[in-house]
């Protein structure tokens, strides 16, 4: 988090809020493109190979996570050609005309590498070695800035597309180190056994894709609309405050997804267990975030002139919505990981679908008959 916030602050003092509005776009549109081709196996991924692995199961382990890389590559391929085909069409939808058809393309190869990220990091979750995806996350995020950096000061502007593309390359050289050092046997399989894990995974993945893919499109229209509505500089400011507020509470959900995920998964049948689990992870978020989201709201203006510049310090109401809001989701995500770990996809789902459309709807409402500050109310009511 605190490389992306070098990489930020490095973006608001060569190119300003227009760089950060065309980040945010790019960044939106790199999401949803990668949660459709993943097919939602890597989240449902973690919770089999958690299960296998706290079962002692090392053969179905050790297949699972060969047929996940394998098959991750696929659909990386298979987003890739899928997204050059209809670039010249995002760029109209996302930007209102054909001008970022090429930022698109490029963006497009990510999607192989950021697919592979998540399946080496699906496996590092699911045996639950924390320490590899600490050093995995440190080390990728370092040669990934380092890389974007060299992008922003090359290409100024136009380099934004090059380090979203650098950025996923780092990450997956760095969690792919860490997978090999998980020693990953490989067992000859017959295509019949290979074709069963796989499509396993793509049959139960794909409602969880489909609640990924709800929360990444509707970011991605929130931008589109910010975009067309109000114009690029204000999807800026939007993205300014948002990234900021997540920021601090950024560590804790991170640590929801990495190990109380797979923790809480491998007791779904012990519903004791599983409830002082939620209960803990909630007491701990609380404690961890409540101090420091009431000092953000207090420095809400340093805070923007610190990690921004004065050129953002319209966001300041932004970000003070938006922390009240992050607050909200430190209570809830907890809850929603039980719908996970209990392998109730469809009602995860259907619990994501009808959040993101509220969300949207009161975006859309705010954009078209109030002002920029409004769309941040709408994430804090949501």
């Amino acid at each position: 988090m605190v490389m992306a916030m070098i990489r930020i602050k490095f973006i608001s003092i060569t190119v300003g809020v227009i760089g950060i509005g065309l980040m945010a776009n790019l960044n939106a549109l790199l999401t949803a493109l990668s949660t459709i081709s993943g097919m939602g196996i890597h989240q449902r991924s973690v919770r089999e190979i958690s299960i296998d692995y706290s079962s002692n199961n090392e053969i179905l382990f050790q297949r699972r996570a060969y047929v996940l890389c394998a098959l991750s590559f696929i659909l990386g391929l298979l987003g890739l050609s899928l997204s050059l085909f209809f670039s010249e069409n995002l760029s109209t939808w996302v930007f209102g005309d054909k001008s970022h058809k090429f930022d698109i393309q490029i963006i497009s190869i990510a999607i192989v590498f950021v697919l592979l990220s998540n399946a080496f990091t699906s496996i590092i979750q699911g045996t639950r070695k924390m320490s590899y995806l600490a050093y995995a996350n440190i080390f990728g995020s370092l040669l990934g800035t380092l890389t974007a950096l060299f992008c922003f000061v090359i290409y100024g502007l136009d380099g934004i597309v090059w380090a979203l593309l650098s950025i996923s390359i780092a990450q997956a050289l760095s969690t792919g180190y860490f997978v090999r050092r998980i020693k990953l046997r490989t067992y000859i399989l017959s295509r019949l056994d290979n074709f069963k894990i796989a499509w396993n995974l793509l049959r139960d993945g794909g409602p969880l894709m489909l609640s990924s893919l709800t929360t990444s499109v509707t970011t991605l229209i929130i931008m589109a609309l910010i975009t067309q509505k109000l114009g690029m500089s204000l999807v800026g400011l939007y993205s300014a405050a948002f990234s900021l507020s997540v920021f601090f509470v950024g560590f804790v959900l991170t640590s929801m997804g990495s190990d109380y995920y797979p923790r809480l998964s491998s007791t779904f049948n012990k519903k004791k267990e599983m409830n002082q689990i939620v209960n803990e992870q909630t007491e701990i978020g609380l404690h961890l975030t409540v101090t420091g989201m009431l000092l953000c709201y207090a420095i809400a203006p340093f805070l923007i002139e610190i990690f921004y510049s004065k050129e953002f310090l319209l966001a300041t109401e932004l970000l003070q919505w938006f922390i009240f809001g992050c607050f909200g989701r430190v209570i809830s995500w907890p809850l929603g990981f039980i719908i996970l770990a209990l392998g109730k996809s469809k009602l995860f789902l259907l619990s994501e679908l009808s959040s993101n459309i509220l969300h949207l709807s009161l975006v859309w409402f705010a954009v078209n008959y109030f002002s920029i500050e409004e769309t941040a109310l709408a994430f804090f009511i949501t």
